[in-house]
């Protein structure tokens, strides 16, 4: 999996492309922690590239976007 971000208005895109899966699925918490860390509110992930979405990466978008939902920010899919 390979995820290409960058910075769209106020919004942090993240483009992902390829297996949503058990092993990627760790590296898209990773990335979504770390725009949390730099102070990142609005994140928006793109998944047009993905042609597998397994339950741990489903488990990864809803964890996503309840940690941005309890800070009162945005996530969206």
């Amino acid at each position: 999996m390979q995820i290409t971000i960058q910075t769209v208005d106020d919004f942090l895109e993240m483009r992902v492309e390829g297996r949503l899966d058990n092993e990627s699925a760790e590296h898209l918490t990773a990335a979504v922690n770390d725009a949390m860390r730099q102070g990142r509110h609005s994140v928006v992930v793109h998944l047009e590239g993905v042609g597998y979405v397994s339950s741990a990466g489903l488990g990864a978008l809803v964890r996503a976007y309840k940690q941005f939902k309890s800070v009162r920010g945005f996530f969206g899919v």
